[in-house]
């Protein structure tokens, strides 16, 4: 991308994190007031804990639809591996010397062997080769089975049938996806992204380097943990002593993209903008929170000497309804990652372990469990001050086809 191009993008995010701001501001001058919904919605507990739909969601919406894998950088340069685990099903991500991103089952086609132990994140195959850890199985990047201890115990007409298995992936906007069943039809990623598109390509995402990773397993059901992402109703109560703070409870403003969205939350030092002339007012920092439907949340923020950076949350269901798995990983410019003095001063806690993180999954590991234990006829209830919330669980009931 050239440099007008890139101009471009920044001028788009300044004015985008420019309106935002004006309407946190207007909220707070207004006495605290907050976007909202038309109405408040209740929904079952059974959206929750009901196994039969925790199947459906499982199948239709990551199995047979495309899923946020992981960023194209994870996987920048020839020989890079990254693995996915995604309902049990394990994908390695390759990228090959032409460039070009492949995908297949992280599985030996000999005796079904997993290939590289790693559950998520990145490697490098520096031999340029995926050998099976059981009897040593080879394969190129390209997946083909290139080199078999004791051959002569095979027929060569089996052995050529033995490549790895592939995955359908597809890289865009800096992004990878994948899916495990059927296929990603052209123009599927655009369609996937819909009137999305254009908040997705601001963000310059292939120009973000990996900084870490981490997994957090909860015995929860992903949508109850999804659920705390999506509101800042509950700053100051559960979070009062972090980002409670930081930033105003219940101060939002929400943009709806179909079933994307946009939700961002009101710092308290916007407070002393409101009886500032707009001319008076300081540079602003692009943030907020970008969900991808299904399951994925881009968190921008701004880091000290004002580069921008992306914490990504990837929800994903567990063997059932009560389990869950959630993928943190941290993205930052090129100058950031090579600057160890920086990425230890700025990036040095485990966000996993973070005092945000582990009061939202307090949260929702106990209040799943009173949902698996409520009667029939509890039916929780998002507000009008909610309207993310609102939002995700009307298009997870629209793509299952539910009320």
């Amino acid at each position: 991308m050239n440099s007008e191009n890139r101009s471009g993008l920044k001028e788009r995010r300044l004015e985008v994190a420019t309106r935002s701001r004006q309407r946190l501001v207007a909220h707070i001058a207004a006495g605290g007031t907050t976007d909202m919904a038309d109405a408040a919605m209740e929904n079952d507990s059974s959206a929750y804990c009901d196994p039969q739909r925790d199947q459906r969601e499982k199948s239709r919406l990551f199995r047979q639809s495309p899923i946020v894998a992981c960023f194209s950088s994870d996987v920048a340069s020839a020989g890079d591996a990254f693995v996915f685990d995604l309902l049990g099903t394990s994908v390695l991500l390759l990228r090959s010397s032409d460039s070009r991103l492949r995908g297949y089952l992280n599985r030996c086609s000999h005796r079904g062997t997993r290939l590289i132990a790693t559950r998520y994140g990145a490697c490098r195959l520096e031999s340029g080769r995926i050998t099976c850890p059981f009897h040593a199985w080879s394969y190129d990047i390209e997946g083909k089975l290139s080199h078999v201890p004791g051959a002569e115990g095979f027929e060569q007409q089996l052995l050529e049938q033995r490549n790895l298995t592939p995955v359908q992936v597809r890289e865009h906007l800096g992004l990878v996806f994948v899916q495990i069943q059927g296929q990603i039809e052209d123009g599927g990623i655009a369609a996937f992204f819909g009137d999305f598109h254009d908040e997705i390509a601001q963000l310059e995402l292939s120009l973000l380097q990996p900084v870490h990773n981490f997994a957090l397993d909860a015995r929860s059901n992903w949508k109850y943990a999804m659920d705390t992402y999506c509101e800042g109703y509950h700053f100051s109560v559960l979070h009062r002593d972090s980002i409670g703070r930081d930033f105003f409870s219940n101060i939002a403003v929400f943009d709806d993209f179909g079933r994307h969205w946009r939700l961002c939350f009101a710092e308290r030092a916007l407070a002393a903008l409101v009886d500032r002339d707009q001319s008076e007012w300081p540079d602003v920092a692009f943030s907020g929170i970008h969900f991808l439907f299904p399951n994925t949340l881009l968190v921008v923020g701004t880091l000290p000497q004002g580069e921008m950076c992306v914490r990504m949350f990837q929800l994903l269901p567990g063997q059932d309804a009560g389990s869950m798995t959630c993928l943190i990983r941290v993205y930052a410019p090129a100058s950031v990652v090579a600057d160890e003095e920086r990425l230890s001063r700025e990036f040095a806690y485990n966000d996993a372990n973070s005092d945000i993180t582990q009061e939202d999954y307090e949260v929702a590991v106990e209040g799943y469990r009173n949902l698996a234990n409520a009667p029939d006829s509890f039916r929780l209830v998002y507000g009008r001050n909610e309207p993310a919330l609102q939002a995700f669980h009307r298009a997870l009931a629209s793509a299952l086809s539910e009320p």
